[in-house]
């Protein structure tokens, strides 16, 4: 009896090490508004051990983002919620104002190393914006 449930958690245990760890991520609202914002709403869902990482960049400069996730007590994901409005000069979005990647109500799937592309337009001046999320190995 010992050794049949030792197996079976054994069997268990080896599921969790070696399933492939994916970020969910659904967009409630993903938009560029009328006064040059870019208003995004989102529900994750990040894997233990495992980083979601925002990239915003000008030109390939950093300019913004963020990172969230890190490890549960049992190894199962970490739900979690994200808003953020992002501020353009009205001028800096080229016409008609590029559409977004993602679509709203859509759940994306971005396994370790991927990414998920956000955005990525140049404006009028010639400035190259790009943001994506991405999932890392945490440490």
């Amino acid at each position: 009896m010992f050794a049949t449930v030792l197996i079976c958690g054994l069997g268990v245990a080896l599921t969790f090490a070696f399933r492939e760890r994916s970020l969910k991520i659904q967009f409630n609202t993903a938009e560029f508004t009328t006064n040059g914002s870019l208003v995004i709403d989102y529900s994750c869902n990040t894997p233990s051990g495992t980083f979601m990482v925002k990239s915003d960049t000008i030109d390939g400069k950093e300019m913004g983002g963020g990172s969230s996730g890190g490890t549960s007590l049992l190894g199962m994901g970490i739900p979690g919620n994200g808003r953020s409005e992002e501020e353009f000069y009205t001028n800096d979005l080229p016409q008609p104002v590029p559409s977004l990647m993602v679509q709203t109500g859509k759940t994306y799937v971005v396994k370790l190393n991927e990414r998920l592309l956000l955005y990525d337009f140049t404006n009028s001046r010639g400035n190259h914006y790009h943001s994506e999320f991405r999932l890392k190995p945490g440490p």
